[in-house]
């Protein structure tokens, strides 16, 4: 006998369950779709993460980041 409230149950419990899943790699760099929605860029280059940026920008236009990318220093020496 199939029991009423296992469908619930099932759709409850995946409710819980949480899966980050790797959307695309450049190089080291990492694009990872949270299980809340949310998207992170982890690992890699500069360079890397610039590509990763570049590709969202003309790919995946929904993708936002939560930080600006970190341009390098400029370090200017004078006498």
């Amino acid at each position: 006998m199939k029991n009423k409230y296992s469908f619930s149950f099932r759709s409850a419990l995946a409710s819980l369950v949480t899966v980050d899943k790797i959307i695309a790699t450049f190089g080291e760099a990492r694009l990872v779709r949270l299980a809340n929605g949310r998207h992170t860029l982890s690992g890699g280059t500069p360079t890397e993460q610039a590509e990763a940026r570049e590709w969202c920008a003309m790919f995946a236009p929904e993708v936002v980041f939560d930080s600006v990318a970190r341009q390098p220093a400029i370090l200017v020496l004078t006498e």
